[in-house]
């Protein structure tokens, strides 16, 4: 009878073992999973800031303050939004020194408009 004990009990061993071993490789499946999913939708969020930042950007080159419809252009209104929703210094004041460069690199209103008369010139 004892014998009958033992060998049920290491069938139940190895049983309790193949279980564990299955439900270890189950939970790594999600995690690789999840880790997929995560590192997809951080993708698509690095793509739309990247998006959102060039139309930023040609708004702020393309449209002198206060003149665009909906109140979207301009540097100065982009540098209100950036102040009002960017929290961390760090990242308030990265945004703003890009901001500025930007202005700087931006060329005057006359000399777009006199570019573009040229071109259509020739």
């Amino acid at each position: 009878m004892n014998r009958e004990n033992s060998s049920l009990q290491s069938r139940i061993d190895r049983t309790t073992a193949k279980l564990a071993a299955l439900k270890a490789q189950q939970q790594a499946r999600e995690a690789r999973e999840k880790t997929r999913h995560y590192r997809a939708a951080r993708a698509m969020r690095n793509r739309a800031l990247v998006l959102w930042g060039v139309a930023l950007e040609r708004a702020a080159l393309a449209a002198p303050d206060d003149t665009t419809p909906h109140g979207l252009g301009g540097s100065s209104k982009i540098r209100a939004l950036l102040e009002r929703h960017l929290t961390r210094e760090n990242e308030r004041a990265a945004a703003l020194d890009f901001l500025n460069a930007l202005e700087c690199a931006a060329p005057s209103q006359s000399a777009v408009a006199s570019n573009q008369n040229g071109a259509g010139l020739q």
